[in-house]
């Protein structure tokens, strides 16, 4: 992403998830989890006033690069009060020595996903803790040393875990995030309104099958028959799968 000012560009490279599922070692996990492996990804920056050859440590998020934008043009209106990130430009200017103001403390994440392993997780300096929105189990991790969150420190750190969830379930409530419960029925109702629809087309082809006498005609109401058998077929297994996930994590 290129952004041109009047005194030179900024060009930002970066990716809006982690990798895929084909290894991220030493990072734990891939795309579609709050593990380092889904989230964790490379930032590269250059433009005015930006530090050649540094590199900075500091934990940032996609949602700063708005109010990053927003302070180096010069924008004279205020962003809403409701914006989660803060100005990169300290970072720009004084790496590691750098501090984003954030109008939320810490980074936080929320995957209430109704298939598979839905998760929340909050970084604060260099501890992250993550949750199992299926169990309600947390887990603390030193990502600075342990990139690979394999040691889980709540038991001994438990003033640190706690904090920590007390600030991850009091931002989740006061913006009404979606839960587990919300995406599910959602999904429910959107997988049993395809399976309605696909049950009445395959009737009508059924019908149509039965009263044509062309040939042709036939093969390709056959054909599209088979592929709305297949739909059918698809549609349950992930009715099934949707009830399955209630039970079972993948933690």
């Amino acid at each position: 992403m290129g952004h041109f000012l009047w005194d030179g560009p900024y060009v930002i490279f970066t990716s809006d998830n982690g990798g895929g599922f084909r290894g991220n070692a030493p990072l734990r996990g891939g795309k579609a989890r709050l593990w380092e492996g889904g989230i964790r990804v490379p930032t590269v920056i250059c433009g005015p006033g930006v530090k050649a050859g540094v590199r900075c440590d500091v934990p940032i998020a996609g949602w700063d690069f708005f109010p990053t934008i927003s302070d180096l043009i010069g924008s004279r209106k205020p962003l809403s009060a409701g914006i989660d990130g803060g100005s990169l430009r300290p970072l720009f200017e004084k790496g590691n020595r750098g501090r984003v103001e954030r109008g939320t403390e810490g980074l936080i994440f929320h995957f209430p996903w109704y298939d598979n392993l839905p998760m929340s997780a909050i970084r604060l300096g260099d501890y992250k803790l993550v949750k199992d929105l299926n169990t309600g189990e947390t887990r603390l991790f030193d990502v600075a040393g342990d990139i690979g969150e394999n040691h889980d420190l709540s038991k001994v750190m438990p003033e640190v875990a706690e904090k920590l969830h007390a600030m991850l379930t009091d931002y989740l409530d006061a913006v009404d995030a979606e839960t587990i419960g919300d995406m599910r029925a959602a999904r429910k109702q959107e997988l049993l309104g395809n399976l309605a629809r696909t049950r009445r087309e395959i009737e009508q082809l059924q019908q149509r099958l039965k009263g044509s006498a062309d040939d042709p005609q036939k093969r390709e109401l056959r054909d599209r028959l088979a592929d709305r058998q297949v739909r059918l077929k698809s549609h349950k297994a992930a009715i099934d799968r949707l009830e399955r996930a209630r039970k079972v994590s993948a933690w």
